[in-house]
């Protein structure tokens, strides 16, 4: 898969009783299809992710792969404060044919050397692996590029600084034509 032009994390939008709104997030997802945008983003940072039950995530990645009906990449979110919990993601993710895996660094916690060694999601399946640079050591970035045989891994140099580090299929190199929107 090349990882060119706008990839969407679609916004969750929730009923009043706290159950997802799937008609509402159909009408979401056909807008952005029909803006232009090249791909759809399950369980992104602003997909409510954190908040979910594993049940509601697995739910989503099948309507949205539904709903996309191949007209545009499908990427699915796999972050979750558990490594176990973010293999499960990854591996639903894979059953339901995501086009691209988005794996994000636990925001809160510091990942021990093991478990960034373990992430070694479904092989077949290209990853764009998502770094935070506060919570993330720099030698490990290191560690986790060599796990990476497909996709990339973009690692944010600090908090306040748009500048990243990307990594292609284990090869380090600046990159400064990736913007980072959050």
């Amino acid at each position: 898969m090349k990882f060119e032009g706008i990839y969407v994390p679609v916004v969750t939008p929730y009923q009043e009783n706290f159950s997802i709104d799937f008609e509402r997030l159909a009408e979401i997802i056909e807008f952005l299809i029909n803006a232009g945008v090249h791909g759809i983003i399950s369980a992104g940072t602003t997909g409510e992710y954190y908040a979910q039950t594993m049940q509601e995530r697995f739910e989503l990645m099948k309507f949205i792969r539904q709903q996309i009906k191949g007209r545009v990449a499908f990427i699915v979110g796999t972050g979750a404060i558990r490594t176990e919990e973010s293999i499960e993601y990854a591996s639903a993710a894979a059953e339901v044919g995501a086009d691209a895996l988005l794996v994000a660094t636990p925001p809160y916690a510091i990942p021990t050397e093991q478990e960034m060694r373990c992430m070694r999601w479904p092989s077949t399946v290209p990853q764009i692996c998502r770094s935070y640079s506060t919570t993330i050591p720099g030698e490990w970035v290191r560690i986790w590029a060599k796990t990476i045989s497909t996709g990339l891994l973009v690692h944010q140099i600090s908090a306040r600084s748009r500048k990243v580090l990307v990594i292609q299929a284990g090869c380090i190199c600046s990159h400064s034509s990736i913007h980072i929107y959050s």
